[in-house]
């Protein structure tokens, strides 16, 4: 009676390869998922490129975005522009502090600039806010 021979086969080179491929690929997919971890806005805007360098704090902030269209939306909420003073007011009276508050303002780079100029009154006529551009 013959007894089979138990022979080894040679490793091959690309068997050491497949962990390296699976750990590649699970890298590749964690990137992807945490790159888009952020808080977007309401509205898809393109702001333009701002050159303001002064550093805004993140504390007592509303963020007014306006579209194209001069749609606004306070705080991912869509106000309508006459009503814009006074919801700006009851925010800010609601904030910790009336004299750090401030107003983030988002703005479409197609966005007319008197219609800008219509959304800045209404933000001045709060008289308790500073503003500031950015993107």
């Amino acid at each position: 009676m013959l007894i089979p021979e138990v022979t080894k086969a040679k490793t091959q080179n690309d068997d050491n390869l497949i962990p390296l491929i699976n750990v590649v690929f699970l890298m590749l997919i964690f990137f992807m998922v945490a790159g888009h971890i952020e808080h977007s806005d309401v509205v898809k805007t393109n702001p333009p490129q701002s050159v303001n360098e002064q550093a805004l704090q993140k504390e007592n902030i509303a963020e007014l975005l306006v579209t194209e269209k001069s749609e606004l939306f306070l705080n991912g909420e869509s106000v309508n522009a006459d009503n814009l003073s006074e919801q700006l007011k009851l925010a800010s009276a609601q904030s910790q502090s009336i004299e750090n508050y401030s107003v983030l303002v988002k703005v479409d780079e197609k966005l007319d600039v008197v219609e800008l100029k219509k959304v800045l009154r209404h933000i001045k006529a709060t008289r308790v806010i500073t503003y500031f551009f950015g993107h």
